[in-house]
């Protein structure tokens, strides 16, 4: 005990025995044998990752999965809640004030919590078998609220933001595994559960012998949520148990722009307002958690809401990785620059290329020549649509200026050449005025990533910002909707003749109004054998426009007559476009038309092909428009294949799924 008194009397914490040079850990700071209890999980075990971004239904059954199976995950996407880089300016306010000289820290020194604010070191000082070797800022923000004159001036604009935009992370967090629970979303507010919150922060000094102490020993949170924001020099561990009942600890390792989330005891409890045991808490059971020391100083923030809530998503070790690769911002691109002489794991299929041969020489999609008379043309589309579902179409240059295209994929691979930095101002999933650049629409639903980045640009019904597409493509992309549109109107004339319908019927159901531009760019690739460019899908649309250079890389899946299924290349034809049938056209036109499977595979050429598409689908999108089988198409003889559903379903169905999956006209099918 006088050991302790004495330390503690020093009134500088862990930080005023690393100034003046210590090179041994004090005794009364080593631990026996600190790390030898349970082992370490096997590489690539991670915890799971709850993303913000996610449609709620989705993000709130990702974060119940977490809050029951581990108790802890990583949160992303929170920006919309959190000031960009706040965090950052947060930790390193806090190493700012642990840094000060010993006099200055000094003077805040203590255990009394006057005006809900002290500094110390070891809040169990005085009862643990062994200290830990950390210093501490604690601040009580609620149910009383502080004197925040007391918190040292270095840190205190950046302690009490951080309770402000951590409270709203709470918030939303609470209303997910409310929600998770099937419970309405603001349950957990409205039982208090954010009026109670303590606020630490804590600095672990550098340590000169690390194996002999730890930063935190083995313990749960006696809260209801914890929110935790560190620094990237790592050291926290979380004790999971498997399904097998197998132990171990797993890293939980820093990633850029999460937080750290974790259920505690008061959430897991059997006699918790809502929760019983539905989620754990890190103790014995599941969670523990823990942190090692290193030669580093590390800092992080945690914040307690004395009944606040966890969730998270049912993510793997893949999740953490997909997140870390996202948040670099600069796509797959970045990875090429970075000099990546492997693929990655996120971005490995299994056998990519082996399930459907490839078609025999000489077998390629039909061509439709808009020259033609309109009859004639009209049948060569209509065979082609019914036949394969996709065609080149020709001598469409009375509704697209020579050369356009060309310029057109110019200025996208322009784009995705630019410097990092220039791209990263553009990344983003949230389709800010109709607007992003991205790197797989799929990206946090797919088992696996495609090694391509993509613009996308929603021209309708409702019309993107323009200012908002990247200047080095803005102009070839406005114009290209606008040419492409033509385009589509001429070939959407053609299919309906070939229906027997009037040429306007598919422009009067609103099909030229609903438009996305995806502009997509894949990079050269190290291993080409080991990714694809896009996984083999169907469009969800009514028809698609597509513009490719000369790289090449797409191909179609075509079964023939006698039931053959290959692999067909649509191998770039110098002033053709492609065309290909979407799911919609297939139901409207009762099956006579087929949406087909297609895939871009990777390529060993040293250079990275470029391609831009345009997807029409219905711009009439009311509760009570109702699209299927056209009317015209139905009879006694030929009754209608789908159901009929308005646009809201079935993009409801769409974004449900990921991009491989097949399941889209099945969900309409009669």
């Amino acid at each position: 005990m006088p050991i302790l008194i004495a330390f503690d009397e020093t009134r500088t914490g862990v930080r005023g025995l690393v100034e003046p040079g210590v090179s041994v850990v004090p005794d009364i700071f080593r631990h026996p044998d600190p790390y030898a209890s349970t082992q370490l999980a096997r590489h690539g075990v991670s915890i799971p990752v709850v993303d913000l971004s996610l449609p709620a239904p989705l993000a709130a059954a990702a974060a119940a999965g977490a809050g029951r199976d581990w108790g802890f995950f990583y949160l992303v996407n929170h920006h919309a809640l959190v000031p960009s880089g706040f965090t950052d300016r947060l930790l390193a306010a806090v190493r700012a004030f642990n840094e000060l000289p010993p006099t200055v820290r000094a003077a805040h020194y203590g255990r009394s919590v006057d005006g809900g604010v002290d500094y110390f070191s070891n809040f169990d000082l005085y009862r643990s078998g062994a200290a830990s070797w950390r210093d501490t800022i604690e601040v009580t923000f609620g149910p009383s609220r502080p004197d925040t004159e007391r918190i040292p001036a270095v840190c205190r604009s950046e302690i009490v933001g951080w309770d402000a935009h951590a409270t709203t992370v709470a918030r939303a967090v609470m209303a997910l595994l409310c929600e998770g629970l099937g419970l309405a979303a603001d349950a957990l507010e409205e039982a208090s559960c954010l009026e109670g919150k303590v606020m630490v922060c804590h600095y672990y000094p550098m340590c000169p012998e690390p194996e002999r102490t730890m930063g935190i020993v083995p313990h749960t949170d006696p809260v209801v949520l914890t929110i935790l924001a560190q620094d990237d020099v790592g050291g926290l561990q979380v004790k999971h148990t498997n399904k097998n009942g197998e132990s171990y600890w797993v890293d939980a390792k820093p990633v850029p722009g999460a937080l750290m989330i974790n259920v505690g005891d008061l959430l897991q409890s059997p006699n918790s307002l809502l929760a019983g045991n539905d989620f754990f808490s890190a103790d014995a059971v599941l969670g523990l958690h823990t942190v090692h020391v290193s030669p580093t100083p590390k800092d992080s923030i945690a914040t307690n809401p004395a009944a606040t809530m966890a969730s998270s998503a049912a993510a793997t070790d893949r999740a953490a990785l997909v997140k870390a690769f996202d948040e670099t911002r600069t796509g797959v691109r970045g990875l090429v620059e970075s000099g990546v002489s492997v693929v990655p794991d996120i971005f490995r299929h299994p056998d990519p290329y082996a399930s459907t041969p490839l078609a025999p020489p000489g077998v390629s999609i039909p061509v439709v020549d808009l020259s033609l008379p309109a009859p004639l043309a009209a049948e060569a589309a209509a065979g082609a649509a019914r036949d394969w579902g996709f065609f080149y179409l020709v001598n469409y240059h009375a509704l697209v200026p020579s050369g356009f295209t060309d310029r057109l994929l110019a200025a996208v691979r322009a784009f995705n050449e630019l410097p990092a930095a220039e791209r990263a101002a553009h990344y983003g999933r949230s389709v800010d005025g109709g607007v992003n650049y991205f790197s797989n629409v799929d990206l946090y639903r797919s088992g696996a990533a495609s090694w391509r980045d993509t613009i996308q640009v929603m021209f309708g019904p409702s019309r993107a910002d323009e200012e908002r597409i990247p200047a080095a493509c803005r102009a070839e992309i406005v114009g290209w909707d606008a040419h492409a549109t033509a385009v589509a109107r001429a070939v959407m004339a053609l299919l309906c003749e070939g229906l027997g319908l009037r040429g306007e019927t598919l422009e009067e159901a609103s099909c030229l109004e609903g438009k996305v531009t995806v502009c997509h760019y894949y990079p050269v690739c190290p291993e080409p054998e080991r990714t694809m460019g896009i996984v083999p899908h169907t469009d969800p649309g009514v028809l698609t426009i597509l513009a490719q250079d000369g790289v090449g890389g797409l191909q179609v899946k075509h079964t023939n007559e006698d039931g053959e299924s290959y692999w067909v290349d649509a191998k770039p034809v110098p002033g053709a476009l492609v065309i290909n049938v979407g799911d919609l056209l297939q139901m409207m036109s009762n099956d006579n038309y087929k949406s087909v499977e297609h895939r871009v595979v990777m390529n060993s050429h040293e250079e990275a092909r470029v391609s831009s598409a345009i997807f029409y689908n219905p711009g009439k999108r009311g509760d009570s428009v109702f699209y299927g089988p056209l009317p015209e198409l139905i009879s006694s003889g030929n009754p209608p294949k789908y159901r009929n559903f308005t646009m809201s379903e079935f993009l409801g169905a769409f974004f449900k799924r990921d991009l491989a999956s097949k399941a889209l006209i099945e969900h309409f099918k009669i």
